[in-house]
């Protein structure tokens, strides 16, 4: 059973209100104000509900990311998911730190167990928020250590002129000694100046002696 005030340290580490709370369990604010004052106990899902949301808060990497995500537009939504995701794990699994950690990486893989070579799966029902910072967790892990100059974009610039413009840019639609895809990028206004850069950039291109390009 859990008393007042364990119940107000975990609204307190989340920092969030007690309407949020309700939100969460689907009950009214005054409910939650009885149980931080004492005067109620929380029964049956809810109490089985609240449970999950205590083991999630006890670990302490799943702790700091709640605590981000309750700050997210869609944090209800996926807090609710992931609370939902835990209870039915609850009665096969120990009070032990290793079950709690099998528990939630059973339940959250891709975020709770971070490696370079963790596969995203997005599970049924699957807040997006929670799997795009999945892919986000991976992403960084791979590319930390990446000069981030290297992510730019070479084909959203004319290769003439060096000045990127969204919306006039021409890719040329050859192909390589290789059969791979020219990718020659320029701009309307250097495409008809463009043959000698096109030449240099891709000499083995098959339309660098009549020029076919197409719309960006």
């Amino acid at each position: 059973m859990y008393t007042a005030k364990k119940i107000l340290e975990m609204r307190k580490v989340l920092g969030i209100t007690q309407e949020y709370v309700a939100r969460i369990f689907e009950i009214s604010p005054k409910t939650v104000y009885r149980w931080e004052s004492g005067k109620a106990n929380p029964r049956g899902s809810v109490s089985k509900k609240l449970m999950a949301l205590d083991i999630l808060i006890e670990n302490e990497q799943m702790r700091e990311e709640c605590i981000k995500l309750v700050k997210r537009p869609d944090g209800l939504e996926s807090l609710q998911y992931l609370i939902n995701q835990i209870v039915p794990k609850m009665a096969g699994k120990t009070g032990t730190l290793a079950g709690i950690e099998r528990m939630l990486s059973d339940v959250l893989p891709s975020i709770y167990s971070i490696s370079p070579d963790t596969t995203i799966k997005t599970k049924n029902g699957m807040p997006g928020s929670m799997a795009l910072f999945a892919a986000y967790k991976v992403l960084h892990r791979l590319f930390k250590d990446t000069d981030p100059e290297a992510f730019i974009d070479e084909e959203q610039t004319c290769m003439v002129c060096k000045k990127s413009k969204p919306g006039k840019l021409y890719r040329c639609t050859g192909k390589l000694s290789d059969n791979s895809k020219c990718g020659f990028v320029v701009c309307e206004d250097c495409i008809y100046k463009s043959k000698k850069v096109h030449i240099k950039k891709s000499p083995d291109c098959d339309k660098t002696a009549v020029p076919s390009f197409e719309h960006i």
